[in-house]
């Protein structure tokens, strides 16, 4: 699952299907993830808005899981609809380029 803002410079925040137990009140802190990623993404991390966060991610996360895998064949036949490439601020340095 993969989260942006609409304003400011993008910058994409993905929640892996292996970490999705850390937005599980049961199981995980998803209050401290939601703080962490607001950051991320620049937004102020009030308690309103991980509050906004986590309903938004528990929301989705039937989808995330029932999601199948990719096959195993698709590198092969997948057309490219976007190019990404990831940059360090700091050292304006490219981390990933895909």
């Amino acid at each position: 699952m993969a989260i942006v803002t609409n304003s400011g410079q993008m910058r994409p925040c993905a929640i892996p299907l292996e970490d999705a137990w850390h937005w599980s009140d049961v199981l995980g802190d998803p209050d401290h993830y939601a703080a962490r990623l607001l950051l991320v993404l620049g937004v102020n991390p009030s308690p309103d808005n991980r509050h906004k966060l986590i309903s938004l991610v528990n929301s989705r996360m039937q989808d995330l899981i029932e999601m199948p895998p990719r096959p195993a064949d698709a590198e092969e036949h997948a057309a490219p609809v976007a190019d990404i490439a990831i940059k360090n601020d700091i050292t304006g340095t490219t981390e990933a380029s895909l």
